[in-house]
C-alpha cells in the first residue's frame, strides 16, 4: 500500500471523533482508537501523536488536551456549521491578525473550546480541553 486516505468525523456538538471521546484519554487509550501513530513529536513535557488526518496533543505528556483535524471545510463553511450547532457559542469570529487566522467557539459548559481556521492556507478544526491544563 502506497498511501491511505482516512475519513475523520468530528461530532461538533459533543467533540467526539469517529464516535469516541478523545480529550482526557491517555496515550494507550488514544492509540487503541486510532492505531499506531504515523509520527510522534516529543517536547520537554508535551507529546504530539500524528495519525492519518488527526493530530492529538498531550499537553502534560500524559492525557490528551487537544486535537487538530485537517482536510476540513474552509473557514466560512465551518463557521456556518459551528454557528448552527446547538450547545456552542461563538467567542471569536473568524479573522486574521497577529495571532493567526482563526475563530473560536465554546461549549455551553465552558469545558471545551473549538478552534477553526487556516494554517499555511490549509483549513483545520481543533478542540481543546478548557481551560488548558
Amino acid at each position: 500500500m502506497i498511501g491511505a486516505i482516512v475519513a475523520v468525523h468530528v461530532a461538533l456538538a459533543t467533540g467526539r471523533v469517529n464516535g469516541d471521546s478523545i480529550l482526557g484519554r491517555n496515550v494507550a487509550q488514544v492509540e487503541a482508537v486510532f492505531g499506531r501513530p504515523v509520527s510522534v513529536e516529543r517536547y520537554p513535557v508535551r507529546r504530539d501523536l500524528l495519525f492519518h488526518g488527526i493530530e492529538v496533543i498531550f499537553g502534560n505528556g500524559k492525557t490528551a488536551s487537544a486535537y487538530v483535524v485537517t482536510g476540513v471545510a474552509r473557514p466560512a463553511a465551518l463557521r456556518a456549521e459551528l454557528s448552527a450547532t446547538p450547545g456552542l457559542r461563538e467567542s471569536r469570529r473568524y479573522r486574521c491578525d497577529a495571532k493567526g487566522c482563526f475563530g473560536t467557539f465554546f461549549a455551553q459548559n465552558g469545558k471545551r473550546r473549538v478552534i477553526y481556521g487556516l494554517n499555511r492556507g490549509s483549513p483545520y478544526l481543533g478542540e481543546q480541553a478548557w481551560p488548558q491544563p
